[in-house]
């Protein structure tokens, strides 16, 4: 960055901090005085501070513009011939203001008009605003919002007009408001995945996903994400851009706590949809812990190059430890035990926001892929799972059929256990009573063959002594000592 770059975006940022500190009514007095005091400065400090300092579109390289001219429409205003009337303000961004208007013709309904605003007037601003109407223009899904219609207003200024989100409100809040549990609100966010995946397979990078931008409207009976404002989406091919959509160096175009690393570069670099992916970690980051994993007032304070460096190479926090430290103190703003995200959510976030893009996930399907197998109780692809996770898994997905087979396992076990000892009991037994049957047997042969000798043929026709038959008896016993009972 040159000298002169680098002074004038100081510059910037010392106005816009003290502005921002300022209440409404210093900061318009302060802004009348800057206005003729530092003109050149004025028009980003007046689209920062229009929407809330949330977001930056900011040109390094100078530039020239005229001072803002004074906001043509007002409310009861006419557009296109009267088939709109502008009701009231709901929005604004750094090209247009939307408003809430009805449409009289061809139909009548409410619908939502964005105009290019006299202070986003130019050739790139209005290239970037024809961009974003012809991007939503090609899209159809149900988590986008419609276009309806385009034209031109009575004094020149592009408008189209769009589905209007009646009762919506950011995705965090509306989770948080409404106290929703974890797998409610991860099905919202599948819904926020499947509408990034159809605007990529239609070639375009919203570059600017964020809470503000992702609506959920229960309006119908349930609630249904609305994916808005693709005001800096980039094509992947800059055919419907022309120069007016490239990127240039020195150029940064979103939201600085919602970045990815490619987008806090100030070189030429191509963006692709893993910068989608990067964005949609942060808003999962976000949802899960209930704060961002970049505090926006301490990443503002920091000068330009650091805080860009801290968006490239920091690494963010897991979201168990953020809920861990934010439940000791007393402070978490969720529900959710850090034990119920530790683990398979951890390596979820941490994929998605790698900071180097070829470790991320593909493309948001397969974030969605993966959040889904986590429902499900599967095994992720965030991380190589071993045997032991994929077993554990496997249990957790199971749970009654594993059960079950685990009491019949033990059932069995036992029924084969007892089976066993009997078994052995009924041999040892068996064994003993041979053992006794042969002692018996013993028995009577050694009487038989005692009594035998003083048999006429065993004496020689003399009857021997009781004494000699002892005798007998005793040295036959001798030649039995290895059985004893015998």
């Amino acid at each position: 960055m040159s000298d002169e770059r680098r002074e004038r975006f100081l510059r910037l940022e010392r106005h816009f901090l003290e502005l921002e500190a300022l209440d409404s009514e210093a900061r318009a007095a302060a802004l009348g005085r800057l206005e003729r005091s530092e003109p050149d400065l004025f028009p980003e400090l007046h689209d920062l501070l229009n929407i809330g300092g949330t977001e930056i579109v900011a040109d390094l390289g100078a530039r020239s513009r005229e001072s803002l001219a004074p906001d043509r429409t007002d409310s009861g205003a006419e557009l296109a011939e009267g088939r709109y009337r502008l009701l009231r303000p709901i929005g604004e961004g750094g090209m247009g203001r939307v408003w809430e208007a009805e449409q009289t013709a061809p139909v009548k309904r409410k619908v939502a008009i964005k105009v290019l605003s006299g202070h986003g007037e130019g050739r790139a601003a209005t290239g970037r605003f024809e961009a974003e109407r012809q991007a939503l223009a090609t899209m159809e899904h149900p988590h986008i919002a419609q276009v309806f219609d385009a034209g031109t207003s009575d004094d020149g200024s592009p408008f189209f007009a769009m589905e209007l989100v009646e009762g919506a409100e950011p995705i965090t809040r509306y989770c948080r408001r409404r106290d929703l549990g974890l797998e409610q609100s991860l099905r919202l966010f599948l819904q926020v995945c499947d509408a990034v995946e159809h605007a990529h397979r239609k070639r375009v990078i919203h570059r600017d996903l964020k809470p503000s931008n992702v609506l959920v409207s229960d309006a119908t009976g349930k609630p249904v994400v609305k994916v808005i404002d693709f005001g800096i989406a980039k094509p992947l091919e800059e055919q419907l851009l022309g120069e007016a959509g490239a990127t240039r160096v020195g150029e940064l175009v979103g939201t600085p706590e919602y970045m990815s690393p490619e987008q806090a570069s100030l070189g030429a670099i191509d963006i692709d949809t893993r910068s989608d992916v990067y964005t949609l970690g942060l808003l999962l980051f976000e949802l899960v812990v209930g704060e961002r994993p970049l505090d926006s007032r301490s990443l503002r304070q920091l000068p330009f190059d650091e805080w860009c460096r801290r968006i490239r190479e920091d690494e963010l926090p897991r979201p168990s430890a953020v809920l861990r430290r934010t439940t000791q103190a007393g402070t978490a703003s969720t529900g959710w035990t850090w034990r119920r995200v530790q683990g398979d959510l951890d390596r979820i976030v941490g994929k998605a926001v790698a900071k180097d893009r070829e470790q991320r996930y593909g493309s948001a399907s397969d974030l969605a892929e993966d959040i889904e197998r986590m429902l499900r109780h599967e095994p992720v692809h965030a991380m190589p799972p071993s045997t032991g996770y994929r077993f554990a898994k496997f249990v957790r997905r199971n749970r009654v059929p594993v059960a079950a087979t685990t009491f019949l396992m033990l059932g069995l076990i036992l029924g084969l256990t007892v089976a066993l000892v009997a078994f052995r009991r009924a041999r040892a037994a068996e064994a003993e009573a041979r053992a006794n049957l042969a002692n018996l047997e013993s028995s009577e042969q050694f009487l038989i063959d005692l009594f035998e000798g003083a048999s006429p043929d065993e004496s020689l026709g003399d009857d021997p002594p009781a004494s000699e038959l002892l005798a007998r008896g005793i040295e036959r016993l001798e030649n039995l000592d290895e059985r004893p009972r015998v």
